[in-house]
């Protein structure tokens, strides 16, 4: 997988946050300062507009929340771990951990959203790998398991 979209400073190993909301305003902060979005709002409320239309949790305490917008300047992935998992989902007995969060420039790379949606799902889904970062120590040792 390209480590072009990935970066040390889109990625926290002990990401503070109560619920999907906060997790996802959370991590839309870190792309803002790193200026991969214009507007935490914008961004934000395109990804909780896709997440009502349907449940982004892949299992094994992981979600992968995503949006497409105007409001991204070039498209990253910004990654959180949380000390504890939080509540996700419809069901809400689905408890996530990691939560990658993709975002994406507008509905031009439909079809390179789906790519990268299928590699960190499948990189995801892989029980020694997602152990790994779950245990990771720093942001390298995070990169380098989706590389």
């Amino acid at each position: 997988m390209s480590h072009e979209i990935l970066s040390e400073k889109l990625i926290s190993l002990h990401l503070h946050a109560a619920n999907k909301e906060e997790s996802i305003v959370a991590l839309s902060e870190m792309l803002f300062h790193e200026r991969k979005i214009y507007s935490i709002q914008d961004f934000t409320e395109e990804v909780l507009k896709r997440e009502a239309d349907g449940d982004t949790t892949i299992g094994k305490g992981v979600a992968l929340p995503h949006g497409i917008s105007d409001a991204v300047i070039e498209s990253s992935v910004a990654i959180g771990r949380l000390d504890a998992g939080i509540a996700w989902g419809s069901k809400d007995t689905e408890q996530v951990q990691l939560i990658v969060l993709l975002a994406v420039r507008d509905n031009a790379i439909q079809r390179a959203r789906n790519i990268a949606l299928s590699k960190f799902a499948s990189v995801l889904s892989d029980e020694n790998t997602l152990e790994k970062m779950m245990r990771a120590k720093d942001t390298r040792e995070m990169i380098s398991l989706f590389i």
